[in-house]
């Protein structure tokens, strides 16, 4: 079984284990952190930031943890900053995010639209 996916600890349990992950478990958890993102997307519509911000830190976690699925990734940041700001974070834990989510996105095939979707929302919160 090929072992891909290794990485330093990093999360909560189960995802805290520092060892490589097979092919196949990056694949299971890349398809949890694409509902975990969706979830944490949908509770910011319904202006839930707090349960958002719980949801798109896991996902987070297991997106770096598996160290797959960049979109995803750039996504559950600019979710991520989002639910920051709705939270009244500070703006260099927002920046952060949203930097990361604009560097992710830049590398998408996406026609740019995440980049779009970054900077409008950067513009109008002034971040």
């Amino acid at each position: 079984m090929a072992r891909t996916g290794c990485s330093s600890a990093l999360g909560t349990p189960p995802f805290r284990s520092s060892k490589c992950l097979t092919a196949s478990q990056i694949e299971m958890l890349s398809r949890l952190a694409h509902a975990l993102v969706g979830m944490g997307e949908a509770q910011l519509v319904l202006g839930e930031p707090a349960t958002a911000r719980t949801v798109l830190e896991e996902a987070e976690q297991i997106l770096v943890r598996a160290g797959s699925n960049p979109e995803e990734l750039a996504r559950a940041w600019f979710a991520l900053a989002r639910a920051l700001a709705a939270l009244g974070a500070e703006r260099s834990e927002i920046a952060l995010r949203l930097d990361a989510a604009a560097t992710g996105a830049a590398d998408l095939s996406d026609d740019g639209e995440l980049s779009r979707q970054i900077d409008t929302w950067r513009t109008e919160h002034r971040c």
